[in-house]
């Protein structure tokens, strides 16, 4: 998805630069979201988006 914004800004002629830094995964299951919360690191983060969330 990343490299079809690139395409399309570089087809209006804009510079782009493409490095994704996150990658997005399916949950696969929420009952383990409590337990994996209680085992986060200080640096860990959680993300929690739907699938509209971004639109360009």
């Amino acid at each position: 998805m990343g490299e079809e914004l690139v395409r399309f800004i570089q087809a209006h002629r804009h510079a782009t630069y493409h490095c994704p830094v996150i990658e997005f995964y399916k949950g696969q299951d929420l009952r383990e979201l409590s337990q994996r919360i209680t085992q986060m690191r200080e640096e860990d983060m959680i993300f929690i988006l739907s699938k509209t969330t971004i639109d360009y």
